[in-house]
């Protein structure tokens, strides 16, 4: 069975991975798949706004003459993604790092109780300037990160799928 919300390849009787549930309509219902398009719609929408999409950063020190990680950081790229084409950005630059023909960004989901963390590889931008980094989400539930800078220079990632 396909889930009627998110596309999920399952079985059994609820979706795995937004819980909705398996509607039978009878074929001799004209129309039935209109009937419960609503419904399909409010639950797709109630479990999209529980989606939380963004990167790890990692902030490092100087302990005993070598450089050693401090911690790490989740930054949001938004509160509540709208799948449809629209771009993210967080508010937060970031310096270029020069020797680099790639990064390679670590992006958190979290939907529900299912967490998982994929890293990215993007091109590295050449010019020397800040760089700002985005996310693009589709009506497909597939995603890109994108990078740019104030030179308008500009890099995308592949897209992903979401789930």
């Amino acid at each position: 069975m396909k889930c009627l919300v998110c596309n999920k390849e399952f079985e059994g009787v609820v979706c795995p991975r937004c819980n909705f549930p398996v509607i039978a309509v009878p074929a001799e219902i004209d129309n039935g798949e209109n009937l419960i398009a609503p419904l399909i719609e409010r639950h797709r929408q109630g479990f999209l706004q529980a989606v939380r999409i963004g990167i790890v950063i990692f902030h490092w020190k100087e302990a005993d003459g070598s450089i050693v990680l401090d911690h790490d950081e989740r930054l949001l790229f938004c509160e509540e993604p709208a799948f449809d084409g629209r771009e993210y950005w967080l508010e937060q630059k970031f310096a270029r790092i020069p020797d680099e023909k790639n990064l390679s960004l670590t992006v958190f989901i979290d939907y529900g109780s299912e967490q998982s963390e994929q890293s990215v590889e993007i091109a590295n931008l050449p010019g020397a300037a800040l760089q700002e980094v985005g996310l693009r989400l589709c009506a497909d539930f597939s995603w890109q990160l994108l990078l740019k800078n104030d030179m308008g220079e500009t890099a995308e990632s592949a897209y992903f799928s979401l789930f």
